[in-house]
């Protein structure tokens, strides 16, 4: 399992998901539907098994609504989602767990709009 690899793929999915949906007007299920099976397809041609999960729950990351969190912001959680998935996946934590995924995506989420929210407080 290549870390670095996974924590770009979550990054990637979590921007290309937003893009989509902010430049040009897709839902946010839509985008994430399509950067799903462009992750997989990438994948498939990387022959890496890791990396499709890694886009996928980036592009959960990545159907947070701009006014929750801007392009940097999501594209950090994002590569959050890709650490959190890569430990999850090492540590063999969550077996046969359905929505790992979007759980993954939610608590790195969460932890990145919080923190910068404390950070960034005017």
């Amino acid at each position: 399992m290549n870390f670095v690899l996974m924590i770009l793929g979550g990054m990637g999915g979590a921007a290309a998901t937003s893009v989509l949906q902010q430049k040009y007007g897709m839902t946010a299920v839509a985008a994430s539907s399509l950067v799903g099976l462009l992750g997989a397809a990438i994948g498939s041609m990387l022959s890496n098994s890791y990396l499709p999960a890694a886009v996928f729950a980036g592009s959960f990351a990545g159907m947070t609504a701009i006014a929750v969190a801007p392009l940097g912001t999501t594209a950090l959680a994002g590569a959050g989602a890709g650490v959190l998935l890569a430990l999850v996946m090492a540590f063999k934590a969550f077996p046969e767990y359905g929505g790992r995924l979007g759980t993954v995506a939610f608590i790195s989420t969460c932890l990145v709009v919080r923190t910068a929210s404390v950070f960034l407080k005017k």
